[in-house]
């Protein structure tokens, strides 16, 4: 029987699209025809290099189109639900960018049209791209088969420096009501939830905004434009209470605690995404930055330093898509998670651990939760996952 293809668009050409595009190259059995951007699509997909039949400004015509099979919604945030939405009516496969939504009720919704286009075979995803690697993964399966003992304590970071300067600024982060949290904070919680397989029921937050005022272009800044060497003239001062650093304490069931804390006003870190989790008898950690090495910790023996090349469980063995020593980076961990989709989506059952809508959703409880408790001077407060599990 001949390998089942689909056919592939990407809405959205902004940082994120085009990785899409790269990556899903790296899928066998994907044709990537069509690409979208209301605004000057044709400039964006020759920058990014971009060779596909087809090219939309309207994302509604792409979901017309009933010869694409599937659709990777980029878009801006607040578009991610109209789209998804429409293309699950129109029975199309859908990889979402994260966050899923900008609020939990609109998640929910969405996870409910998941779970009624699936049994017609339609499959979801949500791109929290981390646990693409098979390290990631590793820590979960270490934690399921209790090697760490029973889960004490999680602790996950995630830290940039791109909003470090009153001068640095982006519309879509910086005029919310998160940024940090939102936009990092949501994969150090998704690889807590994922690892340990649990939900926290109670939250507290504290979310900080150092740079309380930044310098807003006047004009859109041209591609590789740097900022910092404009004159003040060609800046608009705008008040800032988006958070660029934010700390959260969740609280589980069985004693089980997880710090989750993200900032992108630290300098010299770039995308510094940690995870370590701590149980009774051991502990295990790991460094996105240093992706096929992890450390396995114990109390009585000497700690065992692990890289890619040493594991032998067979249901992560296919991750490892290159020899050891040569590292899976953050595109290869994506297009882990995109073969997986697209595997399961051609056999008709799950292949893999790619992360579902409902991994979207609970992340966005949280944030909801987070927000929440900002709101009210970081007290700890419930959180509701709307009726899903």
């Amino acid at each position: 029987m001949a390998e089942k293809r689909f056919r592939t668009a990407i809405i959205g050409l902004g940082f994120i699209g085009p990785e899409h595009y790269r990556n899903l190259g790296l899928i066998d059995n994907v044709d990537r025809v069509a690409v979208c951007d209301p605004e000057n699509v044709e400039a964006k997909a020759a920058k990014a290099k971009i060779h596909v039949p087809h090219l939309y400004s309207d994302w509604r015509a792409v979901i017309d189109n009933k010869n694409i099979d599937a659709v990777h919604v980029c878009a801006p945030n607040d578009n991610h639900k109209e789209i998804v939405l429409a293309a699950l009516d129109a029975g199309k496969h859908v990889i979402c960018e994260k966050p899923l939504a900008s609020s939990a009720a609109d998640t929910k919704e969405m996870v409910l049209a998941a779970q009624k286009a699936e049994p017609k075979g339609i499959r979801t995803m949500v791109n929290f791209n981390y646990t693409g690697h098979q390290l990631a993964r590793y820590a979960k399966y270490l934690v399921q088969t209790g090697q760490l003992g029973k889960l004490r304590v999680a602790l996950a970071s995630y830290f940039q420096d791109w909003l470090q300067h009153q001068r640095d600024f982006s519309p879509s982060r910086c005029m919310g009501e998160s940024c940090a949290w939102e936009d990092i904070g949501s994969h150090g919680t998704d690889m807590v939830l994922y690892v340990s397989g649990q939900r926290p029921t109670e939250l507290m937050a504290d979310l900080v905004t150092y740079n309380k005022v930044r310098d807003k272009p006047k004009r859109p800044l041209l591609a590789f434009e740097d900022p910092h060497k404009l004159p003040p003239e060609e800046f608009d001062q705008v008040d800032i209470t988006t958070d660029d650093y934010a700390h959260v304490i969740m609280l589980f069931d069985n004693d089980f605690r997880a710090n989750v804390t993200a900032t992108q006003v630290y300098a010299g870190k770039k995308n510094d995404l940690t995870a370590q989790f701590i149980g009774a008898t051991d502990s295990y950690a790991w460094d996105q930055t240093r992706p096929d090495e992890a450390l396995f910790g114990h109390r009585f023996k000497p700690n065992e330093a692990l890289d890619r090349g040493t594991l032998s469980v067979e249901q992560l063995a296919a991750l490892s898509i290159i020899p050891p020593k040569h590292p899976i980076g953050y595109g290869k961990a994506t297009a882990n998670q995109f073969a997986e989709f697209y595997e399961s989506a051609a056999s008709g059952k799950t292949i893999g651990d790619y992360p579902t809508f409902m991994r979207g959703h609970n992340v966005a409880c949280i944030t909801d939760a987070v927000l929440c408790s900002k709101r009210q001077g970081g007290i700890k407060v419930p959180v509701s996952y709307l009726g899903l599990s």
